[in-house]
C-alpha cells in the first residue's frame, strides 16, 4: 500500500483515532500497540505524530475525527477494525468506536460488514501458525485453545495490560505509582498484605490500587502514613474520589494520641488542660467558663408556682459547630 498523504495535524489525528479504539475496552494488548506503530510507519508519520496521539487520547479530550480524502477515511476505518479485532477480542465498546466512525464518515453497515470481512481474514493471513503439543495440528499463534483438541496452549498471546483501574464500590481503594521514594517498598509491600491490589499502566509508569474494606480503616491509616513521602497517590471512598488531605486530615492527631500516656484522655483533652465533653479536642468547644458555646441559648420561665430562670442551650447550634469544627477529622477511627 502506498502512504497516504496526510499533513502533520491529519497523521496525529489518524493515528489517535486507533489509539481511541485501542482504549476502549480499558485494556490495550501488544497486538494493538504493534499494529499501530505498522500504520504510523505506513502512513509515513513520525513517532512524535504516534506519541502525541496516544496523549491526545490518554488525556480523554479526544474524540473521532475524519481526516483527508474519503478514501483516506474509509482506510483509516479498516485500520481501526483491524487494531480493535487485532486481539481476537471485539468488546462492545470497540464496536460502538467503529459504529460512531461509520455514522462519521457516511458507511452503511452492509459496506462495514464488508471491511470487516476482509480486515478479518487478512490479520488470519497474516498471523503465524504453531503445532498444538498435544495433537499437533497446526493452529494461531495466539490461540487460547485448540480447535482440534481443545487443549490449552501454553504460549498463547499474553493477555493484555489494563488501562484503568476497577474502582470498588465500597470501601476504601488508595493508589500510587512506583516511586524512588525509601517509603516506596514499604507502601507496596504494605499493601500486598492488607488488601487485594490491581496494577495498570499509566503514562509509561505501574500504577497500584490497594482496595480495603470499610471496617478496616486502621489499616488504611497504615498506608497513608507509608505514602505520606509520595507525590503522586489518590483515594477512593464508596467509589468517590477524596481529597487526600480532607480524607487523613486527622492522622497527625491520631499519631500523637497513640503515642499518649493514656489515649482516651488525651483524645477529651486532660493532657493540655482544655478538657471538653464531646471526646475530641478539635472540636475546639472547651468546658470552660470562657467558652462561646456557654453562650449559645436563652434564658426560659420555669416553674408552675414559683417562677424561676432557667438556662436552655440551642443545642442545634452546638450540634452545627460540632459538625463544623470536626468535618476535616470526619474519617478518624477514634472520633465517636
Amino acid at each position: 500500500m502506498s502512504p497516504i498523504d496526510l499533513t502533520d495535524s491529519d497523521k496525529t489525528s489518524y493515528l489517535a483515532n486507533l489509539w481511541l479504539v485501542a482504549r476502549a475496552d480499558k485494556a490495550l494488548s501488544d497486538q494493538e500497540k504493534a499494529l499501530i506503530d505498522q500504520v504510523q510507519k505506513r502512513i509515513q508519520a513520525k513517532r512524535s505524530h504516534n506519541i502525541a496521539a496516544q496523549k491526545a487520547v490518554e488525556t480523554g479530550g479526544f474524540s473521532l475525527n475524519k481526516v483527508g480524502s474519503f478514501a483516506d477515511q474509509v482506510q483509516n476505518l479498516e485500520d481501526i477494525v483491524a487494531v480493535a479485532l487485532a486481539d481476537s477480542d471485539l468488546a462492545q465498546a470497540e464496536a460502538d468506536v467503529i459504529a460512531s466512525f461509520c455514522g462519521l464518515i457516511g458507511i452503511q453497515q452492509e459496506q462495514l460488514d464488508l471491511i470487516t470481512s476482509d480486515v478479518s481474514n487478512r490479520l488470519k493471513a497474516g498471523t503465524p501458525t504453531i503445532s498444538c503439543a498435544k495433537c499437533g495440528a497446526q493452529i494461531q499463534s495466539d490461540a487460547r485453545f485448540c480447535p482440534a483438541c481443545g487443549a490449552a496452549v501454553e504460549n498463547a498471546a499474553p493477555a493484555s495490560t489494563a488501562l484503568d483501574f476497577d474502582i470498588p464500590k465500597t470501601g476504601y481503594a488508595i493508589t500510587f505509582f512506583e516511586s524512588t521514594a525509601p517509603s516506596f517498598i514499604t507502601a507496596l509491600e504494605l499493601a500486598k498484605q492488607i488488601g487485594s491490589v490491581q496494577t495498570v499502566m499509566k503514562n509509561k509508569k505501574t500504577w497500584y490500587l490497594v482496595s480495603i474494606p470499610s471496617d478496616r480503616f486502621v489499616d488504611v491509616m497504615h498506608i497513608a502514613k507509608a505514602l505520606s513521602g509520595i507525590r503522586n497517590r489518590g483515594i477512593y471512598h464508596d467509589g468517590q474520589s477524596v481529597d487526600w488531605d480532607e480524607l487523613f486530615g486527622f492522622i497527625w492527631c491520631a499519631t500523637q494520641r497513640d503515642q499518649a500516656y493514656k489515649p482516651v484522655e488525651y483524645c477529651f483533652g486532660k493532657d493540655e488542660n482544655r478538657i471538653n465533653p464531646w471526646g475530641c479536642k478539635q472540636a475546639r468547644m472547651e468546658w470552660n467558663e470562657w467558652s462561646n458555646w456557654f453562650s449559645y441559648g436563652r434564658w426560659e420561665k420555669t416553674g408552675i408556682v414559683k417562677k424561676r430562670d432557667v438556662w436552655a442551650f440551642d443545642k442545634e447550634r452546638i450540634r452545627h459547630d460540632l459538625a463544623t469544627n470536626l468535618h476535616r477529622f470526619r474519617f478518624c477511627p477514634y472520633l465517636n
